[in-house]
C-alpha cells in the first residue's frame, strides 16, 4: 500500500497473519516479489522522483540493499549514499556508491564496511557540504592537471618530428626525462590536491547551493575535458616551435656553427616545467609558504639537476647549461613564453568565471520564482465569518451588544 502527500512517499508492506510467518521463512513474500517485478520497479523509480523523501518500513537487511541497487539500475547518473549504524547496515552501505557507517552502540560491523565513518549523525552535513565538494574540486583539478602536464611534455617530442622528417630522434636527455614526473612536478599538484580551499568551512555548510556543483557536474564533463586538451595542444606547439627557432634556427654560437638540438630540447624541457608548476599557481585557491616553496623549488631542482648534468663528460648535456645561460635568447624567449602562456590561462579562466556567475544567477532566480509560487499556493485562504451567508458585516457579540445598548 502506498501514502503520498506533497512532501513524502510512504510505502506500508503488511502481510496477512496467516502467511506472515511463512513469508519470513521464505524471505521475500508475495507483496515483495511483485514489487521488484520489472513493470513495478519503474514505476516506483517514477512516483519516488515526484517526492523529496522515501521512507520504507519494516525492510529487512536485503531489502535495503535491493532498494539501493533498484535506483543505481534505474538511475545510472545518480549516485548514491547509504548511512547505517548497525550491522543490518551492512548490504545496504556496500551496494552504495558511497557508503557511510555510525560508530555506535550496535557495533562496529557498520563503520568498517564503509568508506567513511564517523561518531554521529550531525557530522553528515559537513562530510558532504565540505569535505565532499572540496574533494570534488580538487580532484578535478588533479585528474584534469595530469592530462595537461603529460601532453605539454610529450607533445614537443611529436612537434620536433615534423622538423626532422620524424627519424625517431630523441629531444630530451633520456635520463633527466625520467626525472620529470618524480621530482620537478609531483610534489605541487598534490600539495594543491591536499591543502587548498576555495571557501572557509563554515561558509561552505551555511550556504548548500555550492554543493551544486558536483551534482551538476560543472567542474567535471567533457566541455571541460578537452578545453584542457586543446590548452595542453596549443602550449606545447609554441613551446616546441618558440624554443627551437629561438636557439637552434636564430643563434649562432662564436665560431659561427649553431647549437645542437640538445640544447633546445632542454631549453623546451625547463619550459614545460616551469609553465606546469606555474599554472597551479593560476588555479589555486589559497596559497601558503609550503606551496610556495614547494612549486618553486621543484623548478630550481630542474635548474640544479641541469648544472650537475652538465659537469659529467659522458652526459648529452655536457657543458651546456653555461652556454644556455649565457644567451640572451633564453632569458628572452623563456619570459615571453610564460607571459604568453600564462595571459592564456588568466583570460580563458575570467572568462569561465564570468559564465559560471551568470548561470548561478539565473538559477537563483530561477529558484526565487519557484519558491514564491509555492508559497502562494499554500497560503491558507481565510474565509471571514459574517454570520450569515447574504451578510457582509462582521459578527457582533452578545457582550458588545450589551455594551452599545
Amino acid at each position: 500500500m502506498c501514502i503520498r502527500d506533497s512532501r513524502r512517499l510512504f510505502f506500508f508492506f503488511q502481510a496477512e497473519d496467516g502467511i506472515r510467518d511463512a513469508q519470513e521463512s521464505r524471505g521475500l513474500g508475495d507483496v515483495y516479489k511483485r514489487q521488484y517485478q520489472r513493470r513495478v520497479h519503474g514505476m516506483i523509480v517514477e512516483i519516488g522522483n515526484q517526492c523529496k523523501a522515501v521512507v520504507a518500513c519494516r525492510v529487512s537487511p536485503k531489502q535495503k540493499q535491493e532498494i539501493v541497487s533498484l535506483v543505481r539500475h534505474h538511475k545510472p547518473e545518480a549516485n548514491t549514499l547509504a548511512i547505517g549504524d548497525g550491522a543490518n547496515d551492512v548490504n545496504m552501505i556496500i551496494a552504495a556508491h558511497v557508503g557511510i557507517g555510525i560508530k555506535g552502540v550496535e557495533g562496529q560491523q557498520a563503520a568498517r564496511a564503509s568508506d567513511y565513518s564517523f561518531g554521529e549523525f550531525k557530522h553528515l552535513q559537513r562530510l558532504l557540504l565540505y569535505h565532499g565538494r572540496e574533494s570534488y574540486r580538487r580532484n578535478t583539478h588533479l585528474i584534469l592537471y595530469n592530462f595537461f602536464k603529460n601532453m605539454i611534455l610529450v607533445l614537443p617530442q611529436f612537434w620536433y618530428g615534423t622538423l626532422n622528417g620524424f627519424s625517431a630522434v630523441m629531444i630530451y636527455e633520456p635520463f633527466i626525462f625520467q626525472l620529470f614526473n618524480i621530482f620537478f612536478a609531483s610534489l605541487p599538484i598534490v600539495i594543491y590536491a591536499v591543502f587548498d580551499e576555495e571557501l572557509p568551512d563554515k561558509t561552505l555548510v551555511e550556504n548548500p547551493s555550492y554543493y551544486k556543483q558536483g551534482m551538476k557536474d560543472v567542474l567535471f564533463n567533457q566541455k571541460r575535458y578537452w578545453g584542457w586538451v586543446l590548452y595542453g595542444f596549443l602550449q606545447a606547439s609554441a613551446i616546441c616551435f618558440f624554443c627551437f627557432n629561438a636557439t637552434e634556427f636564430n643563434f649562432s654560437h662564436k665560431s659561427g656553427f649553431t647549437e645542437s638540438y640538445w640544447l633546445s630540447g632542454i631549453f623546451a624541457f625547463g619550459a614545460v616545467i616551469i609553465i606546469s608548476n606555474f599554472k597551479i599557481l593560476l588555479f589555486s585557491n589559497s596559497h601558503t609558504i609550503v606551496s610556495l616553496v614547494v612549486n618553486f623549488g621543484s623548478s630550481l631542482l630542474f635548474v640544479l639537476f641541469f648544472l650537475i648534468f652538465s659537469q659529467l663528460e659522458f652526459s648529452e648535456l655536457f657543458g651546456l647549461f653555461s652556454i644556455l645561460h649565457s644567451m640572451p635568447n633564453y632569458f628572452i624567449g623563456l619570459i615571453v613564453l610564460i607571459g604568453i602562456t600564462t595571459l592564456i590561462d588568466m583570460a580563458v579562466t575570467r572568462w569561465l568565471y564570468y559564465i559560471d556567475e551568470e548561470q548561478e544567477a539565473k538559477e537563483l532566480e530561477q529558484d526565487r520564482g519557484k519558491s514564491i509560487s509555492l508559497a502562494v499556493k499554500s497560503a491558507p485562504f481565510e474565509k471571514k465569518y459574517t454570520g450569515f451567508a447574504w451578510s457582509i458585516e462582521e459578527p457582533v457579540s452578545p457582550e458588545m451588544m450589551k455594551a452599545q445598548n
